[in-house]
């Protein structure tokens, strides 16, 4: 091949900017349609932490006494979220806030430090668990516990009824 006829072959500087600049556009906008995908695996993983804090507290609750010691709690909420070994019936929790949340010993869940649960237990009718009846008119038998566990755009909330005769 002679000198001449190269000149004509390859690619010339203009060709090679344009395609890396066309090249660059479309692996952007490739990238950029991964970005929610990301931002939804993070949601997600939120949600399903928040999911077991709270069943693992409605767990905790549910395995103690019904029994209506005094309303409200025998240990007030701060005592409860540092330390609720001492909590022997449900009533106990009505008024628990952590954050962060803590164990039952009182030690930090720093798995969950972006989260906060909050507990309310409520006396219920017999006839209708959406409806609360004020203490201090007698215990009904019922009682309803919503724990709700919130944090990062997130928020889970767990209700069980319990009775006296379970």
């Amino acid at each position: 091949m002679n000198v001449e006829g190269c000149r004509n072959c390859g690619y010339s500087l203009i060709e090679l900017i344009i395609t890396i600049v066309i090249s660059s556009v479309v692996i952007s906008a490739i990238i950029m349609s991964f970005y929610p995908a990301a931002k939804g695996m993070g949601f997600t993983k939120t949600a399903r932490d928040a999911t077991i804090l709270a069943e693992d507290v409605m767990n905790e609750i549910l395995s103690k006494g019904f029994v209506d010691t005094n309303w409200p709690t025998l240990f007030g909420p701060e005592e409860g979220v540092s330390n609720r070994a001492k909590f022997n019936d449900v009533d106990d929790y009505n008024g628990m806030t952590s954050r962060p949340p803590r164990t039952i010993e009182g030690v930090v869940l720093t798995n969950f430090n972006s989260l906060s649960v909050s507990v309310a237990v409520e006396n219920v009718s017999v006839s209708n668990f959406n409806a609360v009846v004020p203490q201090p008119a007698g215990s009904t038998g019922f009682k309803r516990i919503r724990v709700v566990v919130s944090g990062q755009g997130v928020g889970i909330t767990n209700i069980a009824v319990v009775s006296e005769y379970d």
